[in-house]
């Protein structure tokens, strides 16, 4: 949230209504607008968050299950972000191919993409063998990354 040099926050009045306000991000993509679009913005902006929200702490549960009921095959889990969009990085208990878990991962990246409650919800799924931390790391955002407690096989 921005400030004033005290220390208060910024007010946007609705008496103020055509007056224009300017959001100038570290990006220095400047946003030029009049204060009942930014007031609309917020509300939308807030409207989303929640939606997200819900949709995220559900995605989480349902990747958590999933998880569980494969536990015995797989070491490690992680949810990152990489390009915009959440990845499912899945580290397998030993080196070897795993088919049958490679077409089950495939299928719940399917059933995420496809199921209405993810809308806002862009996943990707990725099965590595048993891998270094160093390894399964680099496929980790490291300002954004969930890593699953493995539930006992």
């Amino acid at each position: 949230m921005s400030s004033t040099a005290n220390g208060e926050p910024i007010r946007l009045r609705c008496s103020q209504n055509d007056a224009q306000v300017v959001v100038d991000p570290e990006d220095e993509d400047e946003f030029f607008m009049r204060i009942h679009e930014a007031m609309r913005a917020c509300r939308i902006y807030d409207g989303y968050k929640s939606i997200f929200r819900n949709e995220f702490d559900y995605l989480k549960g349902t990747l958590g299950r999933w998880l569980r009921d494969h536990a015995s095959k797989i070491e490690k889990a992680f949810l990152t972000l990489q390009k915009a969009r959440m990845l499912f990085l899945v580290i397998m208990c030993d080196g070897a191919y795993d088919e049958e878990l490679e077409d089950e991962l495939t299928d719940l990246e399917l059933r995420v993409a496809l199921d209405p409650e993810f809308s806002q919800i862009h996943l990707d799924v990725q099965a590595l063998s048993k891998s270094s931390e160093n390894c399964c790391m680099s496929f980790c955002n490291p300002d954004w990354t969930l890593e699953y407690v493995m539930p006992d096989a």
